[in-house]
């Protein structure tokens, strides 16, 4: 646009310092003229366009940190979800697994309660006392204190039953003439199945003698 002024004004000049040597009807004058009219079209042409420029041609930063933010969050938003659609897979997969080993382990121990339910009061005793022998002093606490539920269920003072709890033996007890014994059993027993307790070869002893005082 400036350059189009310059040349316009530059004609202009050209034909007012050249206006006193040609003749208006000279090729040379119609020349200059037919040049400067060319230059005001040019002008005029470019006027039309209206070219609105803005002051700032760079983007805007605050528009520019949103739509960044919004891409991560989206992005974060997509990986979680991937993420959690492989978890659920995966967790579809090891279901059958579990249901399977949490059923076997359940069919096993109950196998093994009944096969203990079968023995004798002697014989879980002698157990006891093997436990003993290995160092295996925890399993040897509870079957001393299986051989005591089994003592009780042969002695008809408190017949078997699954869903009986300790403290329901504990009730049953306290009308014996010496429910010590029998209270001390079922204490260890609460504390190495319920409390943590670490079982020993003390806390052995004291089931051992405690089961002791019930066959006298």
């Amino acid at each position: 646009m400036i350059f189009i002024k310059a040349m316009i004004t530059v004609n202009s000049l050209i034909l007012a310092d050249s206006s006193q040597g040609f003749e208006k009807d000279s090729i040379g004058w119609q020349f200059q003229q037919r040049q400067q009219q060319m230059g005001e079209w040019f002008e005029l042409q470019f006027k039309n366009l209206n070219f609105n420029f803005p002051d700032n041609p760079l983007p805007n930063l605050e528009i520019a940190s949103f739509w960044g933010e919004l891409i991560k969050n989206i992005t974060i938003i997509f990986f979680l979800l991937i993420l959690g659609w492989f978890g659920w897979k995966i967790i579809q997969r090891i279901t059958p697994y579990i249901q399977s080993f949490l059923s076997d382990s359940h069919a096993t121990l109950s196998q093994k309660k009944s096969e203990i339910q079968k023995l004798s009061s002697e014989k879980l005793w002698q157990k006891a006392q093997q436990c003993q022998q290995k160092g295996d002093y925890y399993q040897g606490c509870r079957y001393l204190y299986l051989a005591m539920l089994q003592r009780l269920d042969e002695t008809q003072i408190a017949t078997h039953q699954e869903s009986r709890t300790d403290e329901e033996y504990r009730l049953l007890i306290l009308k014996l003439p010496d429910p010590d014994p029998y209270e001390t059993l079922l204490g260890i027993h609460q504390q190495l199945c319920f409390r943590d307790k670490t079982a020993s070869r003390s806390l052995f002893e004291t089931c051992q003698q405690a089961y002791q005082r019930i066959e006298l």
